[in-house]
């Protein structure tokens, strides 16, 4: 048949069976599955993309977005939950917040590549051996500088399972252990809580929980009930570090998160983000006896409270991280005329010789940290 004749009866075909075949093709092409989501390699394909890229020097913020949306996508998780110190962490390496650093990636493609694809740490490796500027008793005689006080840590997660036993032959005295966050679910709860929780506590270690607060989502009332009832409960044991809140900068984007509005302050007013905390502690000393410590970093308290004193009070959990070894954080937040822990470092090897982990002090001996957690006053 020539081609002329094949078009001249192509063109007298009805105009509804025309409508009808459009419709067939649209509706076939809805009801295909997405290949690149759904195939069993898509993970390993996502954690070879990841390994090849964190071997760059220089890795731009829109490929760590892209790269962390395709692993999260692949792995079918709706975001990567947060930990203490995320915001600072990201602001130091990507000069924001919302930008996951090189770690995050590296761990989103471990998850995705299940062991098949080679991952080297990132910027979270134990610190090595560093030259202390202040007195010897002040190093950790284990490879990194420490200030002052009892040493403790704080893990979520990120970490999963944890060696207590190497961490406390390493001179960790207590832990902090995340237990809830109220979004990107209704109630986020992590999965290694018992693991982290128990498992300090029978390795010696004066263990307490933490609350990633996520303002915008729901009332400070709401998420203190959420908390308490899923681990952030509190006995006069001198077992058990008070309550804590961690309130910091918004680790998510607008597109992700749009209650939060892609602001540092999840666009909320300082009297707002003042009101929320007051809300969330006022029900934590209800619900346990006991008022929380904050946990926050002067820079975002300062902007995000504008620097309210409200909570001077209350115990503080101060986030700063020295480029060289000092005694103490220097200015505080807030009106606070002391601090209760001073989260100095994020590279410790507390939990391993390799893995890197947040590093904390208690502002005293070890007598006067079992007297902290046992007394509420």
């Amino acid at each position: 048949m020539k081609p002329s004749t094949i078009r001249r009866r192509l063109a007298v075909i009805p105009l509804t069976l025309a409508f009808a075949l459009t419709s067939m093709q649209v509706s076939a092409s809805a009801s295909q599955p997405d290949h690149r989501a759904s195939s069993p390699d898509r993970p390993a394909q996502v954690a070879r993309e990841i390994a090849r890229a964190l071997a760059q020097d220089d890795l731009p913020k829109a490929d760590r977005r892209k790269l962390a949306t395709e692993a999260l996508d692949a792995l079918q998780m709706t975001d990567l939950p947060a930990e203490m110190g995320q915001g600072a962490r990201r602001i130091a390496e990507t000069g924001s917040a919302q930008i996951p650093t090189r770690d995050e990636l590296a761990e989103l493609a471990r998850k995705a590549g299940g062991g098949s694809v080679a991952i080297p740490e990132q910027n979270r490796a134990a610190a090595p051996a560093t030259a202390a500027t202040v007195a010897p008793t002040y190093t950790s005689g284990n490879g990194w500088w420490r200030p002052p006080g009892v040493p403790g840590v704080d893990v979520s997660s990120h970490q999963g399972n944890v060696d207590w036993s190497y961490a406390y032959g390493k001179g960790a005295r207590f832990a902090y252990v995340k237990a809830t966050q109220s979004w990107p679910s209704t109630l986020y709860k992590n999965p290694y809580f018992n693991q982290q929780y128990i498992g300090s506590y029978k390795a010696g270690l004066i263990r307490g929980a933490y609350h990633f607060a996520m303002p915008a989502t729901s009332s400070g009332t709401t998420q203190a009930k959420q908390f308490v009832a899923n681990g952030g409960g509190w006995s006069a044991d001198g077992k058990t570090m008070p309550p804590l809140l961690d309130i910091e900068w918004n680790p998510y984007n607008s597109s992700d998160y749009p209650q939060g509005k892609g602001n540092a302050c999840y666009g909320m007013s300082a009297t707002e983000l003042s009101n929320w905390i007051y809300d969330f502690g006022v029900e934590v000393k209800r619900l346990t006896g006991r008022v929380p410590m904050i946990y926050t970093a002067k820079s975002w308290w300062d902007s995000c409270t504008n620097g309210t004193t409200r909570f001077k009070n209350w115990p503080l959990h101060i986030a700063r991280y020295p480029s060289a070894a000092q005694d103490t954080p220097g200015a505080l937040p807030g009106g606070w005329p002391i601090y209760s822990v001073w989260q100095y470092s994020t590279t410790t090897g507390f939990i391993s010789p390799s893995k890197g982990v947040d590093g904390n002090v208690f502002n005293g001996s070890l007598a006067g940290l079992q007297k902290f957690a046992r007394y509420a006053s």
